[in-house]
């Protein structure tokens, strides 16, 4: 009797709490919170040094369409992620998502009216995959790969990490 009484209390709960992603287990609500406690750690490490704002930088620099919020979550998940899609965008594309890549989270602005007739905007956690991860052809992945600010200044010979001079090839990029 005790297990019908909590499933008689969970179906008592609000919708949106009560959600959950495909058999995945994780309520909505407890994605916002993980995505929102990534990016307050994001946010900190990026303050903290000249490196992890480099690193911000070079995701800002290629996903510069993403929210800020979205961008230190990229950065904590992949950092060096360049086109971002949802699994059913690249199939649409006819592009398939390799077996076994694992997505990311980022959050999706989903507009909405209150009772009283204002519009008010919610973020719901949206599972993304890099073009990485998928099976589009490697020639069309490098041909839109922005050049990062990091590479522009090796070029010019003002890269500087932990006080030492590093040469463009030097960072993996």
């Amino acid at each position: 009797m005790e297990n019908l009484d909590e499933l008689m209390n969970q179906s008592k709960a609000k919708p949106s709490q009560n959600k959950t992603y495909a058999g995945k287990g994780e309520s909505i609500k407890e994605k916002k919170d993980r995505c929102q406690a990534m990016i307050d750690e994001m946010y900190a490490e990026v303050l903290k040094t000249p490196d992890r704002l480099m690193a911000y930088l070079d995701v800002q620099s290629r996903l510069s369409a993403y929210s800020v919020g979205n961008q230190l979550l990229i950065l904590k998940q992949k950092p060096n992620a360049t086109k971002l899609k949802t699994f059913d965008a690249w199939k649409k594309e006819e592009v398939n998502v390799k077996k076994g890549a694992k997505g990311m989270m980022i959050l999706e602005p989903k507009p909405y009216k209150t009772k009283d007739g204002k519009t008010g905007t919610s973020f719901d956690p949206k599972t993304v995959f890099d073009i990485s991860d998928t099976t589009a052809e490697v020639a069309l992945h490098e041909a839109e790969l922005p050049q990062t600010r990091r590479t522009r200044f090796c070029q010019m010979g003002r890269c500087k990490s932990g006080g030492q001079e590093v040469s463009a090839g030097a960072d993996g990029e």
